[in-house]
């Protein structure tokens, strides 16, 4: 189960949102994961390079976009429609909700590309149950169903 705890939305010049990054990065310890869409060449590096010189001692990395954003929208969505993913209430669920109802043909898509991002970082990285035993693990052989 996921919740979406909150969000910040803003269009603001690229030295206020970095203030804006920074500042929440202090308010939700270092204990957060931070990760941010790379950009495809060299500028999309150095955003990311510059970032990450700001952020030291904090847990970020840049992510580099593979695939349409459509198709990396459809596992949060479908964790969405399976209910697997919660939102508290607050002043900001009606921007979030008009942006997820309206991609992929909405004017913006920031938030879409948000929860996308963070649903696979958090799904990839989530620890397996104790008791999980990797497929890879298991030997099977011909005699294994043998009665």
């Amino acid at each position: 189960m996921y919740c979406i705890e909150n969000i910040i939305r803003v269009q603001e010049i690229p030295g206020d949102v970095e203030k804006l990054v920074l500042q929440t990065a202090k308010l939700d310890s270092s204990n957060v994961a931070i990760r941010m869409e790379q950009e495809p060449a060299d500028a999309g590096k150095k955003v990311i390079a510059d970032y990450a010189l700001k952020l030291k001692g904090y847990d970020f990395r840049g992510v580099p976009s593979t695939g349409s954003k459509v198709t990396r929208a459809k596992p949060f969505s479908s964790a969405a429609s399976n209910n697997l993913v919660t939102i508290l209430s607050a002043d900001w669920n009606n921007d979030l909700l008009t942006e997820l109802t309206a991609f992929p043909e909405g004017v913006n898509d920031d938030i879409v590309d948000a929860c996308s991002g963070a649903y696979t970082h958090l799904s990839l990285s989530a620890p397996r149950p104790s008791h999980a035993i990797p497929i890879a693990d298991i030997a099977i052989t011909s005699d294994a169903f043998a009665p």
